[in-house]
């Protein structure tokens, strides 16, 4: 072989294939005219080329120039190879140099090379026996290896920082050849117990883990301690330089993840049984033996507050005063508030007693108010459990877990007594109104005894409430939730059903004793009570019924009570009356009335009726007072006297009015379209005055009739407004800034004593005078007086102003009366009944 091909198939086989073969055997003989006339050959080289005579440098190509930093061949020559090796490297190297001196043949060595310019590079470097120039040299082929080498670090560092165990084994026979850290400290192993062992003797299944499996599969090693380690099992297949088939296993510990995944299941079976609202006494068992089970050596126990004491589960627990965690510091252990309990608890916590540390960790709700505690301590006083993380972790998830638990049962709790309770009064509902009903009834039949049940209506109520406002009926109604359990037994029940009505439930009483208490309630509602700086009294309507004379069920007595309620409200209120059997007549026809009535608003049986008031001055209609008529199938004509009662204590009211409302309306923008420009007076009860949302009702039906509010007058009765002249007032400035234009007169004038000054104070634009006044005229006897009566109301009118007409003018001589006490207009049947629509366009007509 010549030079040339020495020196190439040195070279080009450098570190292709690291493990294949040991070198040439034998020598070359190479002379300087060899490596001058090969040359370009050697230049073309991309490894360093070096000819030495031992260590002596004598000659460089120019990759090798290149590679140790010179900037030529004559900085190099004559130098020393070591002069590029590190120190510590210097025997191995020589070593080497000797034995190819001696002819034997070395491998490739791996080093790093000392550049000039004092970096340092990787070089894989192959050295052979030849002669040059006469003389025994080496020839050294040096191939920069920096790259693989970062790379290789790059890898090992990966290998050695990877979370999982690898372990590197041969394909073929089953041994090992590498393992990470990773291994050895899951295992517990040194890496040189591991490596040319068999696999499956340390990892079981890893051999049977096909490299081309897609999914991992599950199985247990055994440490050296013989605890067994879960891991799931991942192979792929890997080649080394040498080409050699290897097989990379990579084994992830699954201890923690199965660890989380118990303490998963126990939280969320903790939350499942808090879903389906388990007893607290037995969540507080199971959160606690949740963290015995993931803290080995704990024992731990879940106090609720009661009071201010801490209170077990069980009833031996021993009771902890809530003072001790009032001041104490955050814990280190669990975060929360813990305090090292007194030995005197301690000994008794511990079974057998004996002095251990005791351990309270407080739980508390959002806002940082004391719900209970986590006790906990060592379960084996000679083995005491470890605060590790676990075990940290562990109490907080418990504290979190007893919070929820314990605020639930708070909100249950709270709910249970809300869905039980009035949320104004705190006093029982109709829902456990009928309970306690039950519970008396049966004791009374176990006994022989007899049950009273005592309905009650306020009967000012509603006044108060609509004048005053709902706060301060509110505050009446807590009042007499008040005054009413001030009138009973410890063992007796009141009761709000709703609105301003209460029951009361009184075990072991007839009738003697309910009329006691009966009157005692009438007495304490008719005494004021002082609400929103006023005094209040609002007395009751009471109905009395008796098991088991009324009634043997809750319903049927209930509705006892409630008919001889009514009774007492029709005859005079402030009372109360027993039930009798007579009333349910009279409750059945009020029932059958009152659905007739809504009957009648929903198929409209009802009918509206004009009567007719003239000017005095020409004797032309100016307006007519609209009155509403039932013509009832059974009953005939009613007048609003006959069910007005029914229409309010029915809240039937607002549909009425409503209804009245609107059809006047369309009916007066009619005649407004027809030039009739009549006034039309439309009645209004005390009751719709002072309802709050009457006004604006009005307006809004006047809105949707498109009728000029010049068209209609509201009449009110002196009476309504002596009842509360300052809400009234309120309400019918309201109705003047709302609706411009539209008249208001006051009805009834001269029976309700009303002064001058309150006359003057409300927006009142005309006062018909009382038939009273007008029918006095008639009577036998002198009538000077009644005359001058009317002549004096109607002086009064004037004098504020007021249009003045006289009601009730029934014949002739009223008629005159009137015209000579300056009154402006009369109404009555002298001349017309009230009359439909088309009566009183014909009336008018006739008179024109």
């Amino acid at each position: 072989m010549n030079a040339a091909a020495c020196v190439l198939w040195f070279a080009g086989g450098l570190g292709h294939e690291r493990y294949r073969g040991q070198g040439m055997q034998g020598e070359s003989r190479i002379t300087s005219g060899d490596v001058s006339g090969t040359g370009e050959l050697v230049e073309l080289s991309p490894d360093g080329v070096v000819v030495s005579e031992y260590t002596r440098i004598r000659f460089v190509n120019t990759a090798g120039i290149r590679l140790v930093g010179a900037s030529g061949v004559d900085e190099l020559v004559g130098r020393s190879l070591l002069d590029f090796v590190d120190p510590q490297m210097y025997p191995v190297v020589q070593e080497r140099l000797e034995a190819v001196m001696q002819g034997r043949a070395v491998s490739p060595l791996e080093y790093a090379l000392r550049r000039l310019d004092g970096e340092t590079c990787w070089i894989e470097a192959q050295a052979r026996a030849i002669h040059y120039e006469g003389r025994r040299a080496i020839l050294t082929v040096a191939r920069d290896i920096s790259g693989r080498k970062r790379a290789e670090e790059r890898y090992r560092a990966l290998f050695e920082g990877a979370p999982e165990a690898i372990v590197i084994s041969d394909a073929h026979s089953g041994t090992v050849v590498d393992v990470n850290s990773r291994t050895e400290s899951l295992l517990g192993y040194q890496r040189a117990q591991l490596l040319g062992q068999p696999l499956d003797r340390f990892f079981p299944m890893a051999g049977d883990s096909s490299p081309e499996a897609d999914t991992p599969r599950i199985t247990t090693l055994a440490s050296a301690r013989g605890d067994p380690i879960p891991v799931e099992v991942h192979g792929t297949r890997v080649r080394d330089d040498a080409g050699r088939l290897l097989t990379q296993t990579q084994f992830r510990d699954l201890t923690e993840r199965h660890q989380r995944e118990r303490e998963t299941t126990d939280r969320y079976r903790v939350l499942e049984r808090i879903a389906r609202a388990a007893p607290l006494n037995e969540l507080a068992h199971e959160i606690a033996s949740m963290v015995e089970r993931q803290c080995e050596g704990l024992r731990v126990a879940v106090l609720v507050r009661s009071g201010r004491f801490l209170i077990g589960p069980d009833d031996h627990d021993t009771a902890i005063d809530t003072a001790l965690f009032e001041n104490a510091d955050a814990s280190a252990i669990t975060g929360a508030t813990d305090v090292l309990l007194p030995d005197s608890i301690a000994a008794v916590w511990h079974d057998p007693p004996r002095p251990a540390p005791l351990h309270g960790a407080s739980i508390t709700d959002a806002n940082g108010s004391l719900l209970g505690a986590i006790i906990y301590g060592p379960a084996d006083h000679e083995r005491a459990p470890a605060h590790d993380e676990r075990t940290r972790a562990s109490l907080a998830e418990a504290i979190k877990l007893a919070a929820i638990a314990i605020e639930q049962d708070q909100l249950a709790n709270r709910l249970s007594h809300q869905a039980h309770h009035d949320a104004l009064t705190g006093l029982p509902n109709r829902t456990l109104l009928m309970d306690r009903i039950e519970q008396a009834l049966a004791r009374a039949v176990r006994h022989g005894d007899e049950v009273a049940l005592v309905m009650l209506d306020l009967d000012e109520f509603k006044r108060i409430n609509d004048s005053l406002g709902h706060a301060t009926g509110d505050q009446l109604l807590e009042a007499v939730g008040l005054h009413l359990q001030d009138c009973l037994r410890a063992d007796d029940t009141v009761a709000r059903l709703g609105g301003d009505e209460f029951v009361l439930v009184l075990p072991r009483a007839g009738m003697d004793q309910a009329a006691r208490v009966a009157q005692k309630v009438l007495e304490v509602l008719d005494t004021p009570t002082r609400i929103a700086n006023q005094d209040l009294a609002t007395g009751a309507s009471i109905g009395i019924s008796l098991f088991p004379d009324d009634g043997s069920a809750p319903e049927a007595l209930l509705q006892a009570a409630d008919t001889a309620m009514y009774a007492a409200k029709t005859a005079g209120r402030n009372g109360y009356r027993f039930f009798a059997e007579t009333m349910n007549t009279a409750v059945t026809e009020r029932l059958r009335l009152e659905n007739d009535l809504r009957a009648a608003l929903d198929e409209g049986h009802l009918a509206i009726r004009y009567q007719p008031w003239v000017s005095l001055a020409d004797g032309r209609v100016r307006g007519a007072e609209a009155l509403v008529r039932w013509e009832h199938p059974i009953h005939g004509l009613l007048h609003p006297r006959d069910f007005m009662g029914i229409c309010e204590q029915a809240r039937l009211h607002r549909r009425l009015d409503a209804w009245v409302l609107h059809q006047v309306g369309l009916q007066a923008a009619a005649w407004r379209a027809l030039g009739r420009d009549w006034r039309i007076a439309l009645n209004i009860s005390a009751v719709e005055l002072h309802d709050p949302g009457f006004v604006d009702m009005l307006l809004r039906t006047i809105e949707r009739a498109d009728v000029s509010p010049a068209a209609l007058e509201i009449e009110i009765t002196e009476h309504a407004v002596m009842r509360n002249s300052a809400h009234t007032r309120r309400q019918l400035e309201r109705l003047r800034s709302g609706a411009p234009g539209m008249r208001i007169a006051l009805d009834n004038f001269g029976r309700g004593y009303s002064s001058f000054t309150q006359l003057r104070a409300l927006p009142i634009d005309t006062l018909k005078i009382d038939r009273t006044f007008t029918h006095e005229l008639t009577r036998t006897g002198p009538v000077d007086s009644a005359r001058a009566m009317l002549g004096s109301l109607a002086d009064l009118g004037h004098s504020l102003g007021m249009e003045v007409i006289a009601e009730g003018i029934e014949q002739y001589g009223q008629h005159q009366a009137a015209i000579e006490a300056r009154c402006d207009g009369a109404q009555g049947f002298y001349f017309s009944a009230p009359v439909s629509a088309e009566g009183l366009e014909a009336y008018a007509d006739r008179g024109a």
